[in-house]
C-alpha cells in the first residue's frame, strides 16, 4: 500500500487544526484514520488530491470541537476509574456498558467521532492502538479465526476472530499475521505483530455478524 509523504501528512494535519481539533494526541488519532483512508484510495489509483477531494466532505460535516470535549471527558473518566477500588470501578464499568449497548441498542461511531467513511463506506467505530514495531498482538478472547487478509486496500493485513458469544473482533493494519482461517485461538493467543504502519494497529469489536455487516467492512474482505 502506498504511504503518504511528510508534506501530505502535514497538509491533512493543517486541515484538522483549521476544523478546531487542537489537542495534539486527539489530532494524531484522527490523522491516523484519515491517512489510512487516503492511502486506501491512492492504492486504487487516485492521486493524493483526488483522494482528499473524495473523502474530505464527510469529515467536513464533523463537529470536531464537540468531539474533542467528549473524548476528553471519556479520558478523565478513565483516569478516575483507575483511582477507584477494583470492585467499585468494575461495577461502574458494567453499568456504563449496559447504558451503551442495552440502553441505546447499538453503539455507533458517529456518537463519538462524527461520521467517518472509507473506500468501502465503512464505519470506523474502533480504536487505533499505538505500540512499537514488533510488539506481539494477542487475542482479546477465545474464538475461531474467521477471516485473514493481506495487503487489503482498506484494512491492510488483518485478522477477524469469531467468538462463542456471537461477537467478532477485528485486528487491522498488522505487520505480521501468524494465524490461519479456521484456527482456534484462546485468550491472549499470539495472532501476529505490530508493523511499521504508523506504529500501531486498528482494533474494533462487533457484537454480532449483523453489526459487522452494517459496518461496511464485510465488503472489503473475501
Amino acid at each position: 500500500m502506498k504511504e503518504l509523504n511528510l508534506e501530505e501528512i502535514q497538509f491533512v494535519e493543517a486541515l484538522l487544526r483549521q476544523k478546531g481539533l487542537q489537542k495534539k494526541l486527539l489530532r494524531e488519532e484522527w490523522l491516523d484514520h484519515i491517512c489510512c483512508e487516503l492511502e486506501g484510495r491512492m492504492a486504487e489509483g487516485l492521486t493524493f488530491a483526488q483522494a482528499l477531494e473524495t473523502i474530505w466532505p464527510v469529515y467536513e460535516q464533523a463537529n470536531f470541537r464537540k468531539i474533542e470535549r467528549h473524548t476528553l471527558r471519556q479520558r478523565q473518566w478513565g483516569r478516575l476509574q483507575k483511582q477507584l477500588p477494583y470492585g467499585l470501578s468494575t461495577l461502574l464499568g458494567i453499568c456504563l456498558l449496559f447504558l451503551v449497548f442495552v440502553g441505546d441498542g447499538i453503539a455507533q461511531n458517529p456518537h463519538f467521532y462524527g461520521p467517518v467513511s472509507s473506500e468501502v463506506n465503512a464505519s470506523w467505530g474502533g480504536q487505533w492502538l499505538r505500540a512499537a514495531k514488533g510488539t506481539p498482538i494477542r487475542a482479546a478472547a477465545a474464538g475461531r479465526v474467521w477471516q485473514v487478509g493481506l495487503a487489503d486496500a482498506c484494512l491492510g493485513n488483518f485478522i477477524i476472530i469469531a467468538h462463542q458469544t456471537g461477537a467478532y473482533t477485528l485486528y487491522a493494519h498488522l505487520g505480521e499475521v501468524g494465524v490461519q482461517t479456521g484456527q482456534s485461538v484462546g485468550l491472549h493467543t499470539p495472532l501476529g505483530r505490530i508493523g511499521s504502519h504508523r506504529q500501531g494497529m486498528y482494533f474494533e469489536i462487533f457484537l454480532s455478524q449483523e453489526a459487522f455487516a452494517q459496518s461496511g467492512f464485510e465488503r472489503s474482505v473475501p
